[in-house]
C-alpha cells in the first residue's frame, strides 16, 4: 500500500455514512456521500495577486461512486446542487451518465438518476440551469414549475459493433424537475465518422448577456494533430441549435490541438468587461495551457498568450477549467505531472490550481508565482465552479470516486 493509500484510509475519521458502498444505480437507497477531513488546511499568499491568501481546504466531498470521470458541478437557484459523471459499467463497455444531488449547501451528495447509458461512447457531461421563464407550457403543477429547470450537454458517439465510430453527436437533454427526470434528448451536434476518429467533444454552455441565448463551444478535431474550437447556439432554451461555427483560435497553417476550453468572465482596469476562454494546446507530444479574449461576448476572439508551461520539456499542464473567485480574480484549476519523474501523461499526474487578479492589463493576465495543489498525485479530469463570493469548489477523480474541494480566497 503506498502512503498516498494509507493517509486516504487512516485519515478519513469524519464520516457520517459508509462511503465504501457503491451507488444503485437507479438511486434506491443510494449512499450519502460526505466531506471528510484529511489534513490540514494549505494556505499561500502570492504578491501577484494582490497579495491574497489563497487557502485550500483539508476536507472533501465525494461526489460519486463507480471510479466516475469528469466531474461537473451546477449550483441551482432553489439550494441544490447538482453533479454529473461519467461511470463505465461491464468493465469499460457501458457508459453511464450519472447525476448525484446534494440538498444541505454542498456538504453530502447521493445519486440521483442516471441521465443516459449504453454501448456507446458517452461522456463529457456539463450543466446549465435556465430562468424560469424558459418552463414550458406543460410545467401545470405550481411544484414543478418552481423546480429549477437545467440543461445537460453531452457527448454521445454511437459505435458499430466492431467498435469504431459511426457518428458523432452532442446531445442536450433537459429537466423541468431539478434533476429528477430528463426528456428525450435533442442533437446540438452531428458529425458522420467516415471511418476516422476525428471527432467532437467537450462541450461547454454558457448565457449571453442578453440571457435569452445560449453558446455552447466545443471541440472539433480537424486532423488527428489539429483541433479547433467550434461554437454553436441556441435561442430557445436548448430546443433546437445553430450551425456550427469555426472560432478560429489558431490559424490555418498551424497544426495544433485546443481543447477542453471553459470561460470566465474579466475585466479590464477601467472596469471593461470581457471573456476569456482558457486552452489546453497541444503541440507534438506535450500539453500546456493557453488563453484567448473575447470582447464582443463570445462572438469573436483573439489576444492569444500562455497561462502556464511546466518545468521540464517532457511534461503537461492541461485539462483545465477556469471559473471566477472574488469580485474579479480568476481561478484556473487543471493537471499536471511536473511532479512526476516518468511521464505517463494524463494517467500520472495532480490537480492543482492557478490563480490570477483578474485584471487585463494591454490584453495580458497576471497570474500568480506557482500553483497550488488541490487533488494529490493520482487525480485525474480536474473541474471548477465559483462556490460562493470569495471560494471555488474543485473537482477532481481519484481512488475510484469523484471529489470536490473548497478553496478560499481572503484579502
Amino acid at each position: 500500500m503506498s502512503f498516498r493509500s494509507f493517509l486516504l484510509g487512516g485519515l478519513n475519521i469524519l464520516t457520517l455514512f459508509s462511503q465504501s458502498a457503491t451507488a444503485h444505480p437507479h438511486g434506491h437507497n443510494a449512499p450519502v456521500f460526505v466531506r471528510s477531513v484529511r489534513a490540514r488546511d494549505t494556505s499561500q499568499v502570492f504578491p501577484n495577486v494582490g497579495n491574497s491568501t489563497f487557502t485550500v481546504e483539508s476536507a472533501e466531498v465525494k461526489l460519486a461512486d463507480g471510479a466516475p470521470w469528469l466531474p461537473r458541478i451546477a449550483k441551482l437557484s432553489d439550494g441544490t446542487v447538482l453533479a454529473v459523471s461519467t461511470r463505465f459499467e461491464n468493465g469499460t463497455a457501458d457508459h453511464v451518465l450519472q447525476l448525484s444531488r446534494s440538498t444541505n449547501g454542498g456538504q453530502s451528495f447521493s445519486h440521483l438518476t442516471n441521465i443516459a447509458e449504453g454501448p456507446d461512447d458517452i461522456d463529457n457531461g456539463f450543466l446549465l440551469e435556465l430562468p424560469a421563464s424558459a418552463a414550458s407550457s406543460n410545467s401545470t403543477s405550481s411544484k414543478r414549475a418552481s423546480l429549477p429547470i437545467v440543461l445537460v450537454s453531452y457527448r454521445d458517439h454511437e459505435k458499430n459493433a466492431d467498435g469504431s465510430y459511426n457518428t458523432f453527436r452532442i446531445k442536450v437533454a433537459r429537466s423541468e424537475n431539478g434533476g429528477q427526470t430528463w426528456n428525450d434528448p435533442v442533437v446540438a451536434v452531428e458529425k458522420p465518422a467516415n471511418g476516422s476518429k476525428v471527432g467532437i467533444w467537450e462541450a461547454f454552455m454558457r448565457f449571453t448577456k442578453d440571457g435569452k441565448t445560449i453558446q455552447m463551444t466545443y471541440s472539433g478535431e480537424l486532423a488527428q494533430d489539429n483541433q479547433e474550437t467550434f461554437r454553436v447556439t441556441s435561442p430557445d432554451f436548448g430546443a433546437s441549435w445553430t450551425a456550427p461555427v469555426n472560432l478560429r483560435l489558431h490559424s490555418t497553417d498551424q497544426s495544433m490541438r485546443d481543447g477542453m476550453q471553459s470561460i470566465a468572465e474579466v475585466s479590464e482596469e477601467d472596469g471593461t468587461e470581457k471573456l476569456i476562454m482558457e486552452l489546453e494546446v497541444k503541440v507534438g507530444s506535450v500539453v500546456h495551457m493557453e488563453y484567448v479574449i473575447s470582447e464582443d461576448d463570445g462572438e469573436t476572439w483573439g489576444h492569444r498568450g500562455t497561462i502556464y508551461k511546466p518545468a521540464g520539456a517532457d511534461h503537461s499542464a492541461g485539462a483545465g477549467q477556469i471559473a471566477r473567485i472574488g469580485d474579479t480574480m480568476l481561478a484556473l484549476v487543471f493537471l499536471t505531472d511536473e511532479d512526476y519523474e516518468e511521464v505517463q501523461w494524463p494517467d500520472k499526474g495532480e490537480t492543482k490550481a492557478l490563480f490570477s487578479d483578474g485584471i487585463l492589463r494591454n490584453g495580458a493576465l497576471r497570474w500568480a508565482e506557482k500553483p497550488l495543489t488541490v487533488f494529490g498525485k493520482g487525480s485525474i479530469w480536474p473541474g471548477v465552479v465559483q462556490w460562493s463570493a470569495n471560494s471555488i469548489m474543485a473537482l477532481a477523480s481519484h481512488d475510484k470516486a469523484a471529489y470536490g474541494r473548497i478553496v478560499k480566497v481572503s484579502a
